[in-house]
């Protein structure tokens, strides 16, 4: 699992960052 620096400078799984990513492009939208 590759480690990414987000926006904020912090460290996390790049999943955690895809689905942050994607929650961020689609506010309300239920992410499964």
């Amino acid at each position: 699992m590759s480690i990414t620096v987000d926006a904020r400078g912090l460290y996390c799984p790049q999943p955690v960052i895809l689905t942050k990513r994607a929650m961020d492009e689609n506010p309300g939208q239920d992410i499964i």
